[in-house]
């Protein structure tokens, strides 16, 4: 299977807040039941620097750009709050993240 990986880091003004995190609580559950193709996301956060992002997961190439190119996405990346973002689309080496013990579906 040729998985793919999506990296998005962001700076993000909000992080912290009660409003920001209940935001980021429904867009999990809208990303758990409406992105084909998505293996899994990993959260991530650093209070040092105010970024957020995560790491997904992918079956394939077209299910990435689907979920790029769509409505959940657009909104986050709609956040006045949200700036600085960086996101890149990455091959999975599967045979040694498979060695090195990676969830890979």
């Amino acid at each position: 299977m040729a998985y793919k990986l999506v990296q998005v880091l962001f700076s993000y003004a909000a992080a912290g807040s009660p409003a920001a995190s209940q935001a980021a609580t429904e867009r999990a559950h809208r990303i758990a039941a409406e992105v084909s193709g998505l293996i899994w996301k990993i959260w991530t956060y650093d209070a040092t620097t105010a970024e957020a992002g995560g790491v997904y997961l992918f079956t394939d190439e077209a299910s990435a750009q689907a979920y790029l190119a769509g409505p959940i996405f657009a909104s986050l990346k709609a956040l006045p709050e949200v700036e600085n973002m960086q996101v890149r689309l990455l091959d999975v080496d599967s045979d040694r993240s498979q060695i090195t013990r990676a969830p890979l579906g």
